[in-house]
């Protein structure tokens, strides 16, 4: 495989690539976030953050997940945004991805349905494969529970206040109306 002009990598990064994903290694240490990104960014009072998906998860090199490696290569000054669903699409139990994060992950996104793939229509909380009051728990450093639903065959706007009053009427954040 050989790079076109659209798929090089960005001018500032200086990172090389091999030709397979069977014969990847890790680039050079903040290859994804160089070290400039964090202070550009602050100049807009903005940090740098990370949200995965459930192929970092999927994806195994050399008996590490995609997901380790980034998170192990990434600047620790980047913020951690686990989304709960894609972890658990991807294999993994949420709860302890985020009970391993420590400090480092301030957001989840939360959405419920059957955890199939890219496809599944989300569903109402405590309706789906998420455990959702276990992962809203695992981790005292996380500041902000997001709501979130990518597709669903209930009103998104019903959805999106069953899902904030689940998480209210249980205890396990707090909002306002």
């Amino acid at each position: 495989m050989t790079r076109t002009k659209s798929d090089a990598p960005h001018p500032r990064w200086s990172c090389s690539s091999t030709s397979s994903s069977s014969q990847w290694a890790p680039p050079p240490r903040n290859c994804w976030h160089r070290p400039r990104s964090r202070p550009s960014a602050a100049r807009y009072g903005m940090r740098i953050g990370y949200h995965n998906h459930f192929a970092e998860f999927r994806e195994v090199f050399g008996g590490r997940r995609a997901y380790d490696i980034l998170l192990g290569e990434l600047d620790r000054a980047v913020v951690v945004e686990l989304d709960t669903y894609w972890a658990k699409v991807g294999g993994t139990d949420p709860t302890k991805v985020l009970a391993s994060l420590g400090k480092r992950v301030e957001f989840i996104h939360i959405k419920d349905g059957p955890g199939k793939g890219m496809d599944d229509f989300m569903v109402p909380y405590g309706t789906g494969v998420i455990d959702v009051p276990g992962v809203v728990c695992a981790n005292p450093a996380v500041k902000w529970n997001l709501v979130e639903m990518d597709r669903s065959h209930y009103d998104m706007f019903w959805l999106l206040g069953n899902c904030y009053d689940y998480l209210i009427g249980r205890g396990l954040a707090t909002g306002r109306r």
